[in-house]
Order: structure tokens, then sequence, then C-alpha cells
């Protein structure tokens, strides 16, 4: 189940049994950050709680016996270009909330829009010394159970036209 994690927990309830991996997304802890990038002013809010839900449904992580896994929760956090902070604050709140319990991955594939976006950084893509800082500090958090993305993952042919065509 891949998902924003801005949802309520009364609805991640109804897929109870049903799913056995959750990808939710943790994109965000500070609250004006998340109102301007998503207009959700209270999105740590709500993502911590609907993770937590998701956790108490499938548990910990289990693989089999060839790695491969079989339940869980992997929280993603796509690291963007000029929000490095951000980053930082949801590497500590995934080491205080969630480290024993799910597995992080730490993505680099941000890719900015054709149209340039009122916010500077956005606009262009995440650098090296961005994305090796940011893996820096999660291994300096005790996080190294988990996924990286090669830099090389932001590239243009992944993103798909939104032009509504087919709806």
């Amino acid at each position: 189940y891949n998902t924003s994690s801005y949802e309520e927990v009364e609805s991640l309830k109804l897929l109870e049994g049903l799913l056995d991996i959750h990808l939710p997304d943790l994109k965000y802890k500070d609250s004006s950050l998340s109102k301007a990038l998503s207009n959700a002013p209270d999105y740590y809010e709500k993502a911590v709680p609907a993770i937590n839900e998701m956790l108490r449904q499938v548990g910990e992580c289990s693989f089999d016996d060839e790695g491969m896994l079989q339940r869980g929760v992997i929280i993603r956090h796509l690291v963007l270009p000029g929000y490095l902070e951000n980053t930082y604050d949801i590497i500590d709140a995934f080491a205080d909330n969630f480290k024993e319990k799910a597995m992080f991955s730490l993505m680099s594939q941000y890719t900015p829009p054709k149209t340039a976006l009122p916010f500077e950084s956005l606009n262009r893509r995440l650098s090296e010394e961005e994305y090796n800082s940011a893996v820096d500090y999660m291994y300096l958090s005790g996080i190294d159970d988990g996924f990286l993305q090669e830099l090389s993952s932001a590239k243009e042919e992944y993103t798909p036209e939104f032009n509504l065509y087919g709806v």
C-alpha cells in the first residue's frame, strides 16, 4: 500500500487484514513547510497516527528465507532540494518513533517540474552534496537498516505527463 500518509486512521482500519506491506511517505515535520508545499499544515500530526495504525496492522518487518520482505512498513522520505533541515527533522522523527518497528527509505528522485515553481530551490535537482549530507545524517542517527537511492534515479522519463489524457 503506497500512500502519502495524509489519511484518517478510521480509513486505514477498513484495510485491516487486506495488506501485508505498507509504503507510507513521511514528507514533512514542519507545519509551515507542509502548508506551503502541500497545503496540509497538519501533515505530520495526521501522518504519525496513520503510520502507527499501519504498524499495528502488519507488525514489524518480517522476511522469508531469501530475505524478501513479507510483512511490514517501509517509511519513505524524499529529500527536497533546499530543504535539508526538513529531512534532518524527519530522520530524527523516524529514529525516535519508528526505528525499531519499520525500515527507512531515503529517496533522491526529486525531479523539478517543467513549469517553474514559486519555491526557488524546487526548480532544480537535488545536489550530490545535499543527498550525501542526508545519508550521513541518517547513519549518524543510527539508521542503517533500509534503502538508499542512487542520485541518478531522478530522471524526467520517470515523471508522467499530468495532462489527464485517458481519464
